[in-house]
């Protein structure tokens, strides 16, 4: 089940946010996610679920695949540019 929240950036976090996204590692939604499950990881995690793995192992591979695209975004862009 999802649920929506509202979340305030100031301007560092904002920046901060943009960084990543331009990295490749998604939307706000995906960061917000991702930023959660490290810091339970490193401040609550004992040994996670195996329910619990998976659901990490999903979120790692859609970053991953965002990251992709957008390394494959740049060299386009690049390849576009270099065109005479």
């Amino acid at each position: 089940m999802l649920k929506q929240a509202t979340v305030q950036l100031t301007d560092e976090t904002q920046r901060q946010l943009d960084d990543l996204r331009g990295a490749g590692f998604g939307k706000l939604t995906n960061v917000t996610r991702e930023a959660i499950a490290r810091m339970w990881r490193d401040e609550c995690g004992d040994a996670p679920s195996l329910a619990a793995e998976v659901r990490r192992l999903n979120e790692d591979n859609i970053a991953l695949l965002a990251r992709i695209e957008a390394m494959r975004a740049v060299l386009v862009d690049a390849e576009e540019e270099a065109q005479p």
